[in-house]
């Protein structure tokens, strides 16, 4: 959990749909889905101090909040992120990162197991590394293979030494999604994970799939800016606004192609939600219909509210996103659309399930986003262990791994910019 709620600023330009509306009931405007940017950026959940710099004459929107919120830039124009909200870096290792055992670095070699951690050994077969072999050294999880590895590759090892240099932008897709380094440091442990990471980790997850890495089931994962804070104000708003918002993310989730706007090619779908600094996943499944809030929190503690009302502005989040999402699939005459809108959203129960621990909550969400495929609730593994404990000493893991996934995927335009400056690939 992340303490203080993000505030979402956005342009009029940005938050309003194009004129028309709808061409009839069930139809939202085609012509509005190339109006869309194909990037979204601004909102982190990064706290600290942050050194309050001047404002860049292009479009960029700042806000200085009391009471240790964030400073929030965001563009219209410009898909660069804002440069002047960098906070201050310290390398000294922090008391989280110092608490992480030992880990056996070299590759290939067997190492004991923690608790009821599975520990996997990675090893890359070329320094050249090629796209087959990157892609197929960071393979995500599958429904029977669920660990998370406590040894790490000398590209994971070399990656993250990489993260702290001084560099600027790490992270580009064909799309226009940008990323900063600065964003991405937020995987340091001990941080709050910045909102932009699992935006770009959304994508790889999307890439993952297309290229079809594991069996499972087909899923579509939507970044946490598919949903705009505006989209859940209780200020009134007609519901075809908020819909035309929202066909328009999606058609930018699903790579921009109109085959697969009416989302039957999918099995399952996820959305990454903040919610009063939180983060969590409500996860669609379209197949077997059903609705999960995946919260990695206890559910006596927690600061996700499942109340739902008959109007829109009396709901609690989870149910504005059902709402919505229920909409759009009557929108494009989806089967699955009746039976989902009848259903109530079930609160996953999790054996691994934190107190106190209000830093990993983005981490948690990578990971749920990664191993959820759907079904019943007792066959969802992720690794963790189902002590506090134990689950702390885990948790900076996947926070390194994460970090060489995104950057040496075969989306990010920049890898070999990376590799290189990682001393991973020759110059020649």
């Amino acid at each position: 959990m992340a303490g203080a709620q993000t505030d979402d600023c956005l342009r009029d330009s940005d938050k309003t749909p194009v004129d028309g509306g709808f061409e009839n009931e069930s139809s939202v405007i085609r012509a509005s889905k190339h109006d869309i940017p194909s990037y979204s950026l601004g909102l982190t959940q990064e706290f600290g101090d942050i050194e309050i710099g001047h404002t860049s004459g292009d479009g960029c929107v700042k806000i200085e909040m009391a009471g240790g919120q964030k400073d929030d830039c965001l563009r219209h124009s410009d898909k660069t992120p804002a440069k002047d909200c960098l906070p201050k870096w310290d390398k000294t290792p922090g008391n989280c990162e110092q608490s992480l055992p030992d880990w056996d670095k070299t590759p290939g070699t067997t190492v004991n197991t923690l608790g009821k951690l599975k520990l996997e050994v990675l090893q890359y077969g070329n320094e050249e590394l090629s796209k087959k072999e990157t892609s197929q050294g960071t393979r995500s999880c599958t429904r029977n293979n669920a660990f998370i590895s406590c040894t790490y590759t000398k590209e994971e090892e070399a990656i993250w030494g990489y993260l702290f240099t001084e560099i600027k932008e790490i992270f580009e897709t064909d799309a226009g999604l940008l990323m900063e380094l600065r964003r991405i440091r937020s995987l340091k442990p001990g941080s709050e994970i910045s909102i932009d990471v699992i935006e770009c980790w959304a994508a790889v997850l999307n890439e993952e799939e297309h290229e079809g890495m594991h069996h499972s089931p087909r899923r579509l994962f939507c970044g946490p800016y598919v949903f705009r804070e505006w989209m859940f104000l209780q200020k009134p708003l007609y519901d075809t606004v908020r819909l035309v918002a929202f066909s328009k993310a999606m058609f930018a989730v699903v790579g921009r192609r109109e085959e697969l706007t009416d989302l039957h090619s999918y099995e399952l779908v996820m959305f990454p939600i903040l919610d009063n600094g939180h983060f969590y996943v409500i996860a669609v499944d379209l197949k077997e219909p059903n609705m999960f809030l995946i919260d990695n929190m206890e559910a006596t503690e927690t600061v996700v509210d499942m109340k739902d009302n008959e109007e829109y502005k009396f709901k609690d989040k989870p149910y504005k996103v059902k709402h919505v999402f229920v909409e759009y699939l009557h929108n494009w005459k989806h089967p699955k659309a009746q039976q989902l809108e009848d259903m109530e959203i079930k609160r996953l129960q999790l054996k691994w399930a934190t107190r106190g621990n209000i830093k990993d909550c983005g981490v948690f969400v990578m990971r749920h986003m990664e191993c959820f495929m759907g079904g019943l609730e007792s066959e969802f593994d992720c690794g963790f262990a189902e002590t506090d404990g134990e689950i702390l000493n885990q948790i900076g893991a996947p926070r390194k791994k994460y970090a060489a996934r995104i950057l040496l995927s075969n989306i990010n335009k920049m890898k070999n910019e990376v590799l290189k400056a990682a001393n991973l690939l020759s110059e020649s």
